[in-house]
């Protein structure tokens, strides 16, 4: 019964969602257009996470940011966006009513959606990135969010061996394991908010290991998140939790600068 009326409300959403889509296109410049789609999104969010919609909730949550960013200023409305938006409408209904079983197809296609919005507001382009490296690194990514670890994927994979940890616990395990064997990695890609161990200890815990096994070439780690606190971000740098801080939406570009310098690939 609960579930039944999630996808009311959700579909409810989606029509307002649509509409707001289709006044954009001749008020682009209408802010406050910009603020309702961001609040349908963000209540799709929650109320997908409420009710066990999880893979509805994270692609939500991705849009949502895009959405934020574009009210804050951070970003600016083009109108290349409302092609992948309307689109990004039509596979949350097709999530929704598939419920917990959604393909590996559909959220495949949700995160190629995120992906193409994240080109068109940062300029980078997927060729951007290198299809051969010198010498292939072995990299981590932690990421609790779908879209973004098919995303990040995808990238990192065209540089070396890429291995994936869904929150902090495993990707403590999976660190432990690759000292033992005497194979530690070259580059994690760590998301700050996670749930258990969020990404601020797991690096605390990377460094704490590598002094334990006497490793001197440690990890390059990048940190990226939504997170768009200066002070915060200055910390985390200063302190040598990262080597570099990525805001969300990913900016495959500033990724690939940061691993040429890094890694000379």
């Amino acid at each position: 019964m609960e579930t039944e009326i999630f996808k009311e409300e959700a579909v409810e959403l989606l029509e307002e969602i649509e509409e707001t889509l289709l006044q954009l296109r001749d008020a682009p410049d209408d802010i406050s257009l910009i603020h309702q789609m961001f609040r349908n999104f963000h209540t799709i969010k929650g109320s997908g996470a409420m009710f066990g919609f999880n893979t509805v909730s994270e692609f939500a949550h991705g849009i949502e940011n895009t959405l934020d960013a574009i009210r804050q200023g951070t970003v600016t409305f083009q109108a290349q966006l409302l092609d992948p938006l309307l689109t990004a409408h039509d596979i949350l209904q097709e999530m929704i009513d598939m419920g917990d079983t959604v393909s590996d197809n559909l959220q495949q296609s949700a995160a190629g959606i995120l992906q193409e919005i994240d080109t068109i507001i940062t300029g980078d382009t997927p060729q951007e990135k290198r299809t051969e490296a010198r010498q292939p690194l072995k990299m981590l990514i932690v990421e609790d969010e779908f879209a973004s670890r098919f995303i990040l994927h995808d990238f990192l994979s065209s540089f070396g061996t890429c291995h994936v940890a869904t929150d902090g616990y495993e990707a403590i395990t999976g660190i432990k394991t690759a000292l033992i064997e005497k194979k530690p990695y070259d580059l994690i890609s760590l998301d700050i908010k996670m749930p258990g161990i969020d990404g601020k200890s797991v690096s605390e815990e990377i460094r704490r290991l590598e002094k334990e096994n006497n490793i001197d070439r440690k990890c390059r780690i990048v940190m990226v998140s939504g997170i768009d606190d200066q002070q915060f971000i200055d910390e985390l740098l200063e302190k040598k939790y990262c080597d570099s801080y990525l805001s969300k939406p990913i900016s495959i570009k500033k990724y690939s600068e940061f691993i040429q310098e890094a890694f000379g690939v």
